[in-house]
């Protein structure tokens, strides 16, 4: 192995556990086979979506081309019929070069960026993705020679471990970033702990108490209590789950009050089993949730409409009803008579089987909030 092959597989494997490291790795693997062309494709078998690293050519010129021509080009159809994972081959050996220089694509995209002769990687194959490596090198190199795919051919090794290292740490991303989704969309305010007692994460309605300085706040990472009564009190419950602070982690709750004289929080710290299964580098130790008795929920009109099969107009009259307004008040300003009000309000009971308002108010607020903007998973959803 030469200078320039160890230091292609060393920048692979610092790849490997960072991700954003691929493009150094890229270039690395490009001086060592002369090349200025270098490009990590992930893609379904069927050609339908892509994922590409790239090297030698601008990203977002070889993003268009892929998905102008990637479904329909002849080299990469051909040479993914010929290959299976584990091996290397220059693009001559699918299509010779006589033949390439007379496809649209050499005249489109190849010629322009001096891609003249290319060897190809088959990487990882899986259900319906793979992985692929092209190099590609201008006319004047020539064509890659038996010393270049027996380089190939133990690069293959390397490059294959770094994808089952990225795989395996990106999985771990998807089900840390779907746990903490599903954090965000809880009504109640959550936090969790690590080992140290330091704030990991905050769901957005913890962030939002957090922000405004009421009964809890940070100092550093440190969870506190506002008040000083309740300070001492704090940490001790939360101490208490911690592990290693006593025998056995164990719950605890209190009472937080708010410097305003509002009614105060509830805090209930939860010790987390270890090995829980959160794929996370450092996994959590502590589960905190915090009651706020004046956070009441407002599912959306949609929910309302779709789960009592409430008409607009009943719906809009349950939001009013949640917010605390009375009958005659909603109808002044709606500017609706009081018996038009009365009477949407008794169609509401009838489809929500309530028998007065106070049960009404009762079963609405056991509905969640679902007013979260929509969001996706990261582009490699597609690949999913």
């Amino acid at each position: 192995m030469d200078v320039t092959e160890a230091d292609a597989v060393e920048a692979v494997y610092a790849a490997a556990i960072a991700p954003d490291q691929w493009p150094a790795a890229l270039q690395r693997i490009g001086r060592a086979f002369d090349c200025h062309f270098v490009c990590n494709l992930t893609r379904r078998v069927d050609r339908t979506a892509f994922r590409a690293v790239v090297q030698g050519v601008d990203t977002a010129t070889h993003l268009a081309f892929l998905r102008r021509s990637h479904r329909d080009n002849p080299v990469g159809s051909r040479m993914a019929a010929m290959m299976r994972p584990g091996t290397a081959m220059r693009v001559s050996d699918a299509l010779p070069r006589t033949e390439l220089v007379r496809t649209a694509l050499f005249a489109e995209y190849f010629e322009p960026n001096g891609l003249h002769h290319g060897l190809r990687m088959e990487l990882w194959r899986s259900g319906p993705i793979a992985t692929t490596m092209s190099l590609m090198r201008r006319e004047a190199r020539g064509d890659f020679d038996a010393a270049e795919l027996a380089t190939a051919q133990r690069l293959i090794p390397h490059l294959q471990r770094a994808i089952a290292v990225n795989q395996h740490l990106r999985a771990g991303e998807l089900v840390r970033d779907a746990a903490f989704a599903a954090l965000d969309r809880l009504r109640q305010a959550v936090m969790l702990l690590d080992s140290q007692g330091l704030v990991m994460h905050a769901n957005r309605n913890a962030a939002a108490l957090l922000a405004a300085g009421g009964a809890v706040r940070m100092i550093g990472r440190t969870l506190v209590a506002s008040d000083q009564g309740a300070a001492g009190r704090c940490a001790a419950v939360l101490g208490r789950a911690l592990p290693g602070r006593t025998a056995v982690p164990r719950a605890g709750a209190l009472m937080l009050p708010r410097p305003d004289g509002a009614p105060p929080l509830t805090l209930v710290a939860m010790p987390l089993a270890s090995g829980a299964g959160w794929e996370i580098a450092v996994a959590p130790s502590v589960l905190v949730c915090l009651h706020d008795p004046l956070a009441a929920s407002r599912p959306s009109l949609r929910m309302l409409r779709e789960v009592f099969g409430l008409t607009q107009s009943e719906a809009m009259l349950a939001g009013e009803l949640m917010a605390g307004r009375a009958p005659r008040e909603i109808a002044a300003q709606s500017r609706r008579s009081l018996p038009t009000v009365r009477s949407h309000l008794a169609r509401l009971l009838a489809k929500t089987g309530a028998d007065r308002q106070a049960t009404l108010l009762q079963r609405l607020g056991t509905l969640p909030d679902d007013d979260l903007p929509d969001g996706g998973l990261p582009d490699d959803n597609l690949f999913d």
